[in-house]
This record gives C-alpha cells, sequence and structure tokens, in this order.
C-alpha cells in the first residue's frame, strides 16, 4: 500500500503486537480494507468492509435514521457474508458464537435509547491505567508490590483531598473587596492565619551550634535564609500575644532552628 500521510505502515506486521491501544486500532482500521482486497475472495472483502463501515458509523457524534439505517445495513452485509471465514479456515468453530460479535446486535437499540455510543470507548479507562496501576507500580520496590500500590494510591487521594480542602478554606477565609471599603483601618496583620487549639509544635532544645547567633540581616537577606518579612512578622507576634512594643532590626541577633515539626489535627475532610 502507498505511503499517505495520516496512514500508519505495520513493517512489522501485526501478530507480533502483545497489546493494543485504541489509537492503534484506528489506524488499523484504515488499512484494513486495502489490506485485503487483493487476492482473497469477494466476500472476505464484504465482510471487512460491511464490519468497518459498522465501527464507522457507530462512532458518529450524532445520529439520524439514515445513520442508523446505514449501520444496521452495514450489519446485514457483515452476518451476509461471514460465513466465508468459516469455509475457508480462516474460524475453527462451525459458529460464531462470540459475545463481541452478538453485542454489536444491540448498537442500534441502545443508540436510540440512550444517544451516541462516541464516548464509549476504552480510551479513559487506558489512562486510568497509567495513573493506577503503571505509576503506583514504579513507586513500589517490585516486591510484594500489591500492598505498597495500595497504599501510594491512598496516599495519593489524601493529597488530592487536602489539596481540594485548602482551595475550599482559603475561598471561605479570603475577605472580600468590601470588607477593605468598609474598614480603612485594614491591615495587612488581619489576614494572618491562626493556628487551631489542637495544632501543636515540636522544637529540639537547641538550635544547631552554627545557628545559634544568626544576624536578622541574613535571615532576610536574599543570598541567605530568604525571608524579607522576619521583622514585620515578629513584631507583628510580639505585640498580639505579648502586649509588647518591642521593635527587632537587621543588626539584632537570633538564635535560628532549621527544623520545625508541626502535628495538625485529624481533618475529617481529607481523612485521618
Amino acid at each position: 500500500m502507498p505511503s499517505h500521510p495520516g496512514l500508519r505502515h505495520f513493517k512489522n506486521g501485526i501478530s507480533n503486537v502483545s497489546q493494543w491501544t485504541g489509537t492503534e486500532h484506528k489506524e488499523m482500521e484504515k488499512v484494513f480494507v486495502g489490506l485485503v482486497a487483493i487476492g482473497v475472495d469477494e466476500r472476505v472483502v464484504k465482510s471487512v468492509q460491511a464490519i468497518i463501515d459498522f465501527v464507522y458509523y457507530a462512532s458518529l457524534q450524532s445520529h439520524t435514521t439514515q445513520t442508523l439505517l446505514a449501520l444496521r445495513h452495514s450489519l446485514d452485509e457483515f452476518h451476509a457474508n461471514k460465513s466465508v471465514f468459516i469455509e475457508l479456515g480462516g474460524r475453527q468453530q462451525d459458529h460464531f458464537n462470540i459475545p463481541k460479535v452478538h453485542s454489536i446486535e444491540h448498537y442500534e437499540e441502545c443508540i436510540v435509547l440512550f444517544g451516541s455510543a462516541d464516548g464509549f470507548n476504552t480510551e479513559s479507562s487506558e489512562r486510568l491505567h497509567i495513573d493506577f496501576a503503571k505509576n503506583a507500580y514504579r513507586a513500589s520496590n517490585r516486591k510484594h508490590y500489591i500492598m505498597q500500590m495500595t497504599q501510594w494510591l491512598e496516599r495519593q487521594e489524601a493529597v488530592d483531598r487536602f489539596t481540594a480542602y485548602l482551595n475550599w478554606a482559603r475561598l471561605q477565609d479570603a475577605p472580600s473587596p468590601s470588607d477593605f471599603s468598609e474598614s480603612p483601618e485594614f491591615e495587612e496583620e488581619d489576614l494572618l492565619i491562626t493556628c487551631p487549639t489542637a495544632c501543636s509544635f515540636a522544637l529540639t532544645k537547641c538550635p544547631p551550634v552554627d545557628s545559634r547567633r544568626t544576624v536578622a540581616s541574613h535571615i532576610i537577606d536574599p543570598s541567605g535564609h530568604n525571608a524579607p518579612r522576619f521583622l514585620d512578622a515578629l513584631s507583628t507576634f510580639f505585640n498580639q500575644h505579648h502586649n509588647s512594643h518591642f521593635t527587632p532590626h537587621d543588626f539584632d541577633v537570633f538564635p535560628l532552628w532549621k527544623r520545625l515539626v508541626f502535628d495538625l489535627p485529624s481533618l475529617p475532610e481529607v481523612g485521618s
């Protein structure tokens, strides 16, 4: 078959292909009739053409009475010529009692009752197979992987639920434009999110030796710890929690912990 844009050539044939995707099936459908058009019984060509026509008609996004009649005609044409595969030895059994062959008898009726069948394919499930099976397996150590895959998926779902919860909470806590217009004294500190009472944190008794006396300018500096709001946040903390008007400066020295562990309360919205 000559090459043409949009046509895929299976140089090594299709017998050695172990896994077919929806895309490969579609590529094969484009060349099937051309491959069998020469050198075979005429009834074989009619059967192949009829079943390919049926597939294309069934894939239409919308249907009319004429398209449904054409779909039925294609199926009848296939049934009228399918016996040639038994006569020529292409099928060992003397019948076509195959579930998939039987299921296509109901396509016309189902399309009339429930609408076009263009969305009923395996492409979505194939994509989910990558997300829920392949990626989960790659995250395991390949030994006793089922339990590891299950745990990995549970953690992914927990992260997704927590992300959705945070997005929802952010919308609930965000001030509306009217809040700014009605409160001229509104300040940035009013947006500070307080930790729930059930929230706790843990620190080591002493910070690392090399950071026990860290100059505030180094904490603020982008080349240092890059915390430009450190002094403002510290002043706000002293004012709100200790009723102190102490104002820290960039030359002050502070002990600096590099790790802070928070124990967050249980959130029913995202699981235990």
